[in-house]
This record gives structure tokens, sequence and C-alpha cells, in this order.
């Protein structure tokens, strides 16, 4: 029970961070800038 749990967060946490991703992409194009990308992904991931 207990791995189960703890495979069921990590299954979370990827999804999170490619949805993140995704977002941070679609940030990054409208921005036309890689920093701002890059600022994104590492904000929402410091978040968490």
């Amino acid at each position: 029970m207990r791995n189960e749990s703890r495979l069921r967060r990590r299954c979370r946490r990827k999804l999170i961070v490619r949805h993140v991703s995704k977002g941070a992409r679609l940030l990054g194009g409208y921005c036309g800038t890689t920093p701002g990308h890059i600022a994104a992904v590492v904000g929402v991931v410091a978040a968490l």
C-alpha cells in the first residue's frame, strides 16, 4: 500500500510537470524569449 501511494504521487508530479512545461512553452512562444520560458518553469518548480 505504501509503495502504491508513492507511485501515484510520482505520476501526479510528472503530470503536473508536463502540464506546466506545456504552459511555459506557450508563454515562451508568446513572449518570444527562452529566458522567459526558463523563468516560468523554474518559478513553478520552486512553487512545488
